[in-house]
C-alpha cells in the first residue's frame, strides 16, 4: 500500500493499534520480575512476554485479566503489522504469510473501519489497564510511562 493511497482516518487506525500495541508491550514488560540480580526482561512481546509473567498472573487475577486480552488481540495486531494491506471501498484487506514449524500458509482478511476501530480502542483500554497495573501498589507522583 502507498502511504499517498491512505486516509487518514485508516492511517491514524493503525498508528494507533501498533503504538498502543508498543505501550501494552513496554509496560508489561516492566512486570516482568528480576531474576537474580539482573533486571527484569524487557522487549519482550507475544507469548515470550505472557510466558515471563504467567506464574505470577496466576495469583493476580487483574494481571491475568489483562494477559488474556493481550493474547486475544496480539495476533490482530501482527497481521496488520507484519502483512500486506490493500484498501477497498469500505474494508481493509490484509494478506499475511505466517512462517513456523508447520511451514507457510498464507491468509487473507478483511476488516471495516469499524473493526480497526474497535481494535485501537482494545489497545488503547489494554494500555490504560498495564498502566494501573504497574503503578498500583506506587504512591501517586509524576507520571513516568
Amino acid at each position: 500500500m502507498e502511504a499517498d493511497e491512505v486516509p487518514d482516518e485508516v492511517a491514524i487506525l493503525l498508528g494507533r493499534i501498533v503504538f498502543y500495541g508498543g505501550r501494552v508491550d513496554t509496560l508489561l514488560g516492566r512486570l516482568v520480575p528480576p531474576k537474580g540480580e539482573q533486571p527484569g526482561s524487557r522487549g519482550l512481546s507475544g507469548k515470550q512476554l505472557t510466558g515471563a509473567l504467567a506464574d505470577h498472573a496466576s495469583n493476580d487475577p487483574a494481571l491475568a485479566a489483562v494477559l488474556a486480552g493481550y493474547e486475544e488481540q496480539y495476533e490482530w495486531r501482527n497481521r496488520i503489522i507484519h502483512g500486506a494491506l490493500s484498501l477497498g471501498a469500505a474494508a481493509l484487506w490484509i494478506w499475511h504469510i505466517p512462517i513456523g514449524g508447520r511451514g507457510a500458509a498464507a491468509q487473507s482478511f478483511q476488516l471495516r473501519i469499524t473493526d480497526l476501530e474497535r481494535l485501537a480502542e482494545s489497545w488503547r483500554n489494554l494500555a490504560d489497564a498495564a498502566h494501573a497495573l504497574l503503578h498500583r501498589n506506587q504512591p501517586d507522583g509524576p507520571a513516568d510511562g
